[in-house]
């Protein structure tokens, strides 16, 4: 099953497509100006993994508000991707 997907951080909207399929999860992270959706042509292909293909900030889906200053602290927070 193909999802598009949003979670928010702080003031920013992440974009995601959640591909689902078996037990193993995978990340996916597209090419710079290229969307999540690119990796849809994986849909019933893969399936021992569950991707989930993230918009990276301003690529796709995402709306990114928090700007270009990144630092660990950006990656310590309480998301979760469901």
């Amino acid at each position: 099953m193909l999802s598009s997907k949003t979670l928010r951080y702080k003031n920013s909207s992440i974009g995601y497509l959640r591909i689902d399929g078996g037990n193993q999860l995978a990340f996916c992270f597209p090419g710079f100006g290229e969307p999540s959706g690119s990796f849809s042509i994986f849909n019933g292909y893969l399936k021992n993994f569950t991707l989930i293909a993230l918009d990276l900030p301003f690529q796709g889906a995402t709306d990114w508000q928090e700007g270009l200053d990144i630092t660990t602290d950006h990656f310590l927070g309480d998301t979760t991707i469901n």
